[in-house]
């Protein structure tokens, strides 16, 4: 029986990288995206395709429901959509009220968080649904800017180090009582669509990754059953898996685990 998998951003980038793979090697891949693109890219590669925004709960719960009516099977989601801020944090537009702006976009924090929140949620209630005993993988996209400061883009900084915090804070009781590994990658800059092209000049060629090798890292991940809680920065082709940061004081890790009794 093929395995079953969802992946968000589908339509492009990383995401379709990571659909073309799977697709390559037999799985039913699903690619749920809110770009009506993802149409022809499902065609293309014999996929399912959802057309969904995951900054919202009910459109993403709806998509899984589809996935699962199709093939009642999953095994793997990648919660890979993400867009870059819209507006910036520094130079806010001018506006009506004496050069005050009484509102700011919040589009990434939408998309890239609370969407990878949302699409886990939803995971976790059908991977507890399936009764097979195939592998059971969450993957996360979070970024470089997830581990390091991003002084231009720092809403999708604070939305790719809190994907990090939330994948630590969910992998080891995910693991342990559900059997679903949970991990994140944290690639640094891979080139996709999501700037232009004379920004992409500004970066050194020889330190971009391309999506087909986040891709066959994000594979391999897929493939080591007893990899959790990580978050594997990515420098072109080689990862540096990171896990939580040690404890510097010991009344800390007593305080953290007297919390950690408190989860229902």
């Amino acid at each position: 029986m093929a395995n079953v998998a969802v992946v968000t951003g589908g339509a492009s980038g990383i995401g379709l990288a990571v659909c073309e793979l799977l697709t390559a090697e037999g799985w039913h891949v699903a690619i749920v995206d809110r770009t009506t693109d993802g149409t022809a890219v499902a065609k293309r590669l014999n996929a399912m395709f959802v057309e969904a925004d995951v900054s919202d709960y009910k459109n993403v719960f709806d998509a899984f429901s589809a996935v699962w009516r199709r093939y009642e099977r999953l095994n793997f989601v990648f919660a890979n959509a993400g867009i870059i801020e819209r507006q910036s944090f520094y130079s806010p537009p001018q506006g009506d009220h004496g050069g005050l702006v009484p509102t700011f976009d919040i589009s990434t924090i939408n998309v890239n968080l609370s969407g990878v929140i949302f699409t886990s949620h939803v995971a976790l209630q059908f991977f507890r649904r399936g009764e097979d005993a195939g592998p059971k993988s969450i993957i996360m996209t979070s970024s470089s800017s997830g581990l390091y400061p991003n002084l231009s883009a720092p809403i999708y900084a604070a939305s790719k180090h809190g994907i990090v915090g939330f994948m630590r804070s969910i992998a080891q009781r995910l693991y342990s009582q559900d059997g679903i590994s949970v991990n994140c990658i944290n690639p640094g800059t891979t080139r996709t669509g999501i700037i232009g092209t004379e920004e992409w000049n500004i970066f050194p060629a020889e330190c971009i990754s391309t999506p087909e090798q986040v891709a066959t890292i994000v594979k391999s991940i897929i493939e080591s059953s007893s990899f959790h809680g990580q978050a594997v920065e990515i420098v072109v082709d080689q990862t540096f898996p990171r896990g939580p940061p040690p404890f510097l004081d010991e009344r800390m890790e007593r305080l953290t685990a007297c919390a950690d009794r408190l989860i229902g």
